[in-house]
């Protein structure tokens, strides 16, 4: 069993729906006519807090994606390797990348990814991208994230610095006080690089921020979220 597979059932209460996350990516889509498509939707909570638009939520998890499509029946999921999005023929106003979902891939295939994303949006049309800051993490050599801790599990984040980062989890269900080790590899992508690929790719007024309240980059702050427009 793979690394979200063995986590799914207690998704939720690892990762519950950011509202301001909804709030973000809505200021940037005025027109609820927009054709979005969320990338690493998991099990579809976000997409569809986004339903008031044209959108699709595609994953790599096909148990993922039967979640969703359970949850959220009137809503479109489709389980889809985000680096086969040319698979789907629609041009997009929108194409939404949160929950460090991109640093899943090698660096040549998150140039790959950018570059298909380009072609995928309309002119005019906003990547937004949310991993951590890794000139943080990796200049500051942290070897933790912040502890999630609540009624219903604990949740360690741990790294180890290769030419990957190695991320290991310790999940422990309290009412079962049963626990969950898993390892996954990282590609610790700096914020001067993804720069470079998306200008290189062809996108514009690229946009840093520390939060998804819109707070401008910091070096000290964990999250780096982008926008840029085709």
């Amino acid at each position: 069993m793979n690394f979200y597979q063995s986590i799914r059932k207690y998704y939720d209460n690892i990762f519950p729906l950011n509202q301001k996350q909804v709030e973000f990516t809505k200021s940037f889509f005025e027109d609820k006519n927009s054709r979005l498509i969320e990338i690493g939707c998991a099990n579809g909570k976000l997409t569809n807090a986004l339903s008031e638009y044209n959108i699709t939520g595609i994953d790599l998890e096909e148990e993922f994606i039967n979640d969703a499509l359970t949850n959220y029946p009137n809503v479109d999921f489709q389980a889809l390797n985000m680096l086969n999005l040319n698979e789907i023929t629609d041009e997009f106003d929108g194409i939404i990348c949160f929950g460090n979902t991109l640093v899943h891939l090698e660096v040549a295939e998150i140039e790959e990814f950018i570059e298909k994303a380009y072609k995928q949006l309309k002119t005019d049309g906003t990547l937004l991208i949310q991993i951590l800051n890794y000139d943080y993490v990796v200049n500051e050599q942290l070897e933790s994230l912040p502890l999630i801790d609540n009624d219903v599990i604990t949740f360690v984040r741990e790294y180890q610095y290769q030419e990957r980062i190695k991320f290991k989890t310790t999940l422990t269900v309290k009412n079962s006080n049963s626990v969950i080790n898993n390892v996954i590899d990282l590609s610790p992508v700096r914020k001067a690089d993804l720069e470079k690929i998306l200008k290189t790719k062809g996108f514009t007024e690229i946009e840093f921020y520390s939060s998804f309240d819109k707070t401008p980059y910091q070096y000290e702050k964990l999250p780096l979220i982008i926008s840029a427009k085709k």
